[in-house]
């Protein structure tokens, strides 16, 4: 993930990459904080999982957080 951040920040010159993880997928939630992603928003109940609803997060990391 971080070789790919590189390459968006380096060579396509993005000023921030966005992602979008479900509520329930925790550990993918904890791998994107850990390499800098913050939240900015969530869809609540967005998505209907094993019988429950759940919430799409939106998270996103500048080029200078990397």
């Amino acid at each position: 993930m971080k070789l790919l951040l590189k390459y968006s920040f380096s060579y396509l010159n993005l000023r921030n990459v966005m992602l979008r993880v479900y509520s329930y997928n925790h550990s993918a939630i904890k791998c994107y904080e850990k390499i800098g992603f913050k939240m900015i928003g969530k869809r609540r109940n967005a998505i209907q999982f094993d019988m429950k609803e759940h919430d799409i997060i939106f998270m996103d990391i500048l080029n200078d957080e990397l």
